[in-house]
């Protein structure tokens, strides 16, 4: 990619059922704010993701061939506003996740991970967890420390309780844990 591509301000190759690679030239697309590869095939992303300082948004929902995310995407800390990787094979994000201060939806639904540290990044407006597999027992009082939480979808989930900090989040709009079976207070 070159010429003109540097000024690309979204690139959404979703629903492209054969992609299974991306160009490795990612660090040319510096103006690149939306990323969305939803229900391809790639297994990973390119080692030049971390270099995109612009990306504002970006969709990996249901790559079912993704099991990792790249230590570099801890670099897109002052950009990153939004993470889809709902119904892929990630089972753990990367120590650099925590670098992530901007952002403000995650989006888990069908995953294999619920990292503890998520309720440290208190910019979280939303956090979508709905048939998260490794999410279960009691929900932290942490989740008192994200005060600009407004939506907690946890449906079909194996928590068992509920702190009593939720009742303390003043911008908490929706708490969803229906059929949460395990539910016990």
């Amino acid at each position: 990619m070159g010429g003109d591509s540097k000024k690309l301000d979204t690139l959404s190759t979703s629903n492209c059922l054969s992609l299974s690679l991306l160009p490795h030239s990612f660090e040319h697309l510096t103006s690149l704010s939306i990323l969305s590869v939803d229900n391809s095939k790639i297994t990973k992303l390119p080692d030049g993701v971390g270099e995109l300082v612009k990306l504002r948004c970006l969709s990996l929902r249901n790559c079912r061939w993704i099991r990792e995310l790249l230590e570099s995407i801890g670099k897109l800390g002052s950009s990153l506003e939004e993470l889809d990787i709902s119904g892929t094979c990630v089972s753990e994000l990367p120590d650099s996740f925590g670098n992530l201060w901007r952002l403000r939806v995650l989006k888990i639904d069908y995953c294999f991970l619920f990292p503890s540290f998520i309720w440290g990044l208190d910019t979280l407006e939303e956090i979508h967890a709905s048939s998260c597999r490794n999410l279960e027992g009691e929900i932290p009082g942490d989740v008192g420390k994200l005060i600009n939480l407004r939506i907690l979808r946890l449906q079909d989930s194996a928590i068992s309780s509920l702190p009593p900090e939720i009742k303390h989040l003043p911008k908490l709009e929706t708490l969803d844990p229906l059929r949460c079976d395990m539910l016990s207070e």
